[in-house]
């Protein structure tokens, strides 16, 4: 049998992060490009935190993890933070994933919230004065009562 024909019978190996995008895209089904650009980010921290749990276990393996702490705890410091960065990278993820879709699903009933996120300044011209007292006499700011009350600590 030669090289050629080798090759061709053996299927290409796929990144096993496709393997785990697809899994995710199960359950999430993303419906734009943005939301499969998500998915392969969330995918992709997904195989980092696994990476991060394997060199702990391996690390652990080795050394117990309270003679670690108690002679290099610079050493453990750095793995736990290092598994904690990509745990917390992969919820990120996940949840950027989601909120895209909750923002897509609420486009879509026609319940999404209007983009301004400030409310449009209010013209005080137009508006009637406020009467303070029932006399609607003009008032020094000396008995001049506050229209809101203060805070109590």
């Amino acid at each position: 049998m030669n090289a050629t024909a080798q090759a061709t019978a053996e299927p290409p190996s796929l990144d096993p992060v496709y393997g785990i995008r697809d899994d995710i895209a199960r359950t999430h089904n993303p419906a734009t490009p943005y939301e499969r650009m998500l998915l392969t980010a969330a995918a992709q921290a997904w195989q980092r935190y696994q990476q991060a749990l394997e060199l702990e276990k391996r690390l652990f393996a080795k050394t117990d993890p309270l003679e670690l702490f108690s002679t290099n705890l610079a050493a453990f410091k750095t793995i736990a933070r290092h598994v904690a960065a990509c745990e917390s990278a992969f919820r990120r993820a996940m949840e950027q994933l989601e909120c895209a879709q909750r923002s897509r699903t609420l486009q879509t009933l026609g319940c999404g919230r209007p983009r301004t996120t400030t409310p449009a300044p209010q013209n005080r011209e137009n508006q009637p004065e406020r009467a303070t007292s029932a006399s609607a006499a003009p008032s020094s700011p000396a008995n001049s009562a506050p229209l809101t009350r203060p805070l109590r600590n």
